[in-house]
């Protein structure tokens, strides 16, 4: 991490600890450019996932010096975590959290307390010790069940074809690269292979 040349934007922080596990060595300019692509369409589509897309013009990661360091920022998921219902799966959370209300003890101060969490979440206590009477922790534990759910049907469902598809292609570019000595062709088939990767990696959550 030493002798770095000056590295780009000053005001992002830029750190190892997202990417020294993946790139624990140095990778050559030649290798950074085949990768950066397939790095940031991954990393954009967790972000859309995660319910916090990413500026298009948002850098995500650099290489100094053949070191990858990423953006702390861009990763930041975990304090930024929003979960996308369907307007089905919110009257029926509606409907559960009504029913809790009213058979909770003191229905408006659970009110409160949920209406607090939902304006002020960064702001609420974590430990469940402090949580176990109130509303909140079963009305947050149906949300993230109903859209974990939904997102596990739709990979059983879309999975299975886009892994089969993905080798399918990968073997067909493959067995053409192997037959090609023509450089110009080569790069073709390199970015074809590329955009394989990118269109398997994000689904790939």
């Amino acid at each position: 991490m030493k002798n770095f040349t000056q590295v780009p934007n000053e005001g992002i922080k830029w750190s190892r600890k997202l990417t020294a596990e993946r790139y624990p060595k140095p990778l050559s300019p030649l290798g950074w450019s085949n990768i950066q692509a397939v790095f940031d369409e991954g990393v954009r589509a967790f972000a859309v996932f995660m319910g916090l897309p990413l500026a298009s013009n948002a850098p995500l990661a650099i290489s100094v010096n053949g070191w990858i360091l990423a953006n702390e920022n861009a990763f930041d998921f975990k304090n930024h975590f929003k979960i996308n219902l369907t307007k089905r799966e919110q009257a029926s959370l509606l409907l559960e959290t009504i029913s809790l209300l009213l058979g909770s003890s003191n229905p408006l101060k659970s009110l409160k307390s949920l209406v607090h969490w939902l304006k002020y979440p960064e702001k609420s206590a974590t430990r469940l010790g402090n949580s176990l009477n109130s509303i909140v922790l079963p009305f947050a534990g149906q949300a993230i069940f109903s859209y974990l759910q939904r997102i596990s049907n739709d990979i059983d469902q879309s999975w299975e074809n886009t892994k089969i598809s993905f080798q399918e292609e990968v073997a067909k570019i493959g067995n053409l690269i192997e037959s090609e000595e023509d450089p110009p062709k080569l790069l073709i088939l390199g970015e074809k292979l590329r955009a394989a990767m990118i269109s398997y990696i994000k689904p790939d959550l």
